[in-house]
């Protein structure tokens, strides 16, 4: 009889969330597990599920995420030759320890070093558990960026186990799947999709629309825009604030705890205004006066930056090697990104310190939000971002895009990125002297392929933000994947 092969996966807590997860996998794909051999593990966050009935197929076989943290794995013998080498190459990893800062926040009485014995104890305890486990595969359903996801994934490829992970595609009824997390691959669809260029061109038309009219379906579909409200009256102040105090209270919070976290949320909140209307308040600029790039900034602490974002998780380092590259007389234009400061807004990742480094640059200028996002990328030589929605935004109208991390549209006719050895000032001058070209009809060509590379696609008149195509997209995908690897 052929040799079981052990999985692991990491799951939310019952499968259920903004961007659709694992709701569907286990009891419902128990079959599909029995016949390629497969026996499945899982790990999901210490909040238990919802109801007893879920996770019936593998109810001796689930891990708790915190696990890793609050108990020890004594029983795991340990190569000490093989731990010294994951802790050397995980301590150079400049993800590694963003994502931890990112879970676990500094202090002047908590740094870096004196929160070592966590880190260490939690490290031990992920090879100990693959040791004891041994699995052949590691699969993520979004790409990780909490920390143990992070290390769950980082380690288990430094112990030569297969990683894989889902994350959402360019298009919002998509997933794409990869193979690896430090150098990853995608993994392209190779069944055949009928009608997929009816959407896509939909998508592309879209784009090409008034800003005002091709974000509206993805306000109204819950996008981001929803979750970070917009209004700052008294009353939707009282009914944040409400809701806020009653998901505590669900949460276990002490009447004092209660009110000390919500006393800090409003005074992050007082601090986010003030931060805005200093941006607000920053001179007007023409636009028609000089040439530049536009760079738009991430809302962070997102996966979108932390990993995908590599390197340049910290956006100076974008913005200054734009700066470096950019031809003499063009401008680095910055513009922050709204939702920084509506409701989750973190001193941890913006300032006046980082706004002043900002404007320190050579050539570099913060901006007010006083112009259309559409009519910046317009207008512009070029549109930088990390991996953000609106560089492919900015293909689709017509603009070279550079993006710097990770992004769902790498490969589109017309984006680039320093991060493949790319030279950049190379590139920028031949924008200034004319000699690149977007044509509308090689983008959208590349798009075509894009989606056909992925896994979802749309039914007739769906809404390309409900999370039911996320759901189908993300089950095409492992599902997929179970038959690649048998």
């Amino acid at each position: 009889m052929e040799d079981v092969k052990k999985a692991l996966f990491l799951c939310h807590r019952d499968g259920l969330s903004h961007a659709g997860t694992t709701k569907f996998i286990f009891d419902d794909m128990a079959e599909h597990f029995d016949l390629k051999n497969v026996e499945p593990h899982c790990i999901i966050t210490g909040l238990k599920p919802n109801s007893s009935n879920q996770c019936n197929f593998i109810s001796g076989r689930i891990t708790y995420r915190e696990s890793f943290l609050k108990e020890n794995f004594p029983r795991c013998k340990v190569d000490s030759q093989l731990y010294q080498e994951i802790v050397t190459k995980l301590l150079s990893d400049s993800n590694f320890i963003l994502i931890f800062e990112r879970n676990n926040p500094f202090s002047a009485t908590k740094g870096l070093f004196n929160q070592f014995p966590m880190l260490e104890s939690l490290i031990f305890n992920i090879i100990g558990f693959y040791e004891d486990l041994k699995p052949e595969y590691v699969f993520s359903f979004a790409v990780p960026h909490h920390f143990i996801n992070y290390c769950l994934l980082r380690i288990a490829e430094l112990m030569n186990i297969k990683v894989y992970f889902c994350d959402i595609g360019a298009f919002p009824w998509q997933y794409n799947l990869y193979e690896g997390l430090f150098h990853r691959e995608k993994i392209k669809n190779t069944y055949d999709v009928e009608g997929f260029q009816l959407g896509v061109k939909n998508w592309f038309d879209n784009q090409n629309r008034s800003y005002t009219e091709s974000i509206e379906s993805y306000e109204e579909s819950g996008g981001l825009g929803v979750l970070h409200g917009k209004s700052s009256s008294f009353l939707d102040r009282f009914n944040l604030i409400s809701s806020l105090f009653n998901e505590n209270r669900k949460s276990g919070y002490t009447l004092s705890r209660n009110f000390k976290a919500i006393i800090k949320a409003q005074t992050l909140k007082f601090y986010s205004n003030r931060l805005k209307k200093k941006i607000e308040q920053r001179p007007s600029v023409d636009l028609d006066m000089f040439p530049y790039i536009i760079f738009f900034m991430h809302f962070q602490p997102e996966a979108t930056t932390m990993p995908n974002g590599l390197h340049y998780a910290n956006q100076l380092f974008a913005i200054r090697e734009l700066s470096l590259a950019a031809p003499s007389g063009w401008k680095i234009l910055v513009r922050e990104h709204p939702f920084t400061f509506e409701n989750d807004f973190s001193p941890r990742y913006r300032n006046e310190e980082l706004y002043k480094a900002i404007d320190d640059i050579p050539g570099a200028q913060l901006m007010s939000f006083e112009h259309d996002p559409y009519v910046l990328i317009d207008k512009s030589q070029a549109v930088a971002t990390l991996t953000g929605t609106v560089g492919f935004q900015a293909i689709c109208r017509g603009r070279p895009v550079i993006a710097f991390g990770k992004a769902a549209y790498h490969g589109v006719y017309g984006v680039v990125s320093p991060e493949n050895h790319f030279d950049l000032k190379e590139y920028l001058h031949k924008i200034n002297n004319s000699s690149v070209l977007i044509d509308s009809k090689q983008v959208l060509k590349s798009l075509y392929k894009l989606e056909q590379e992925g896994f979802g696609s749309l039914v007739e008149d769906e809404n390309p933000y409900n999370l039911d195509c996320r759901h189908r997209a993300l089950s095409e995908a492992f599902q997929f994947w179970l038959e690649q690897i048998t």
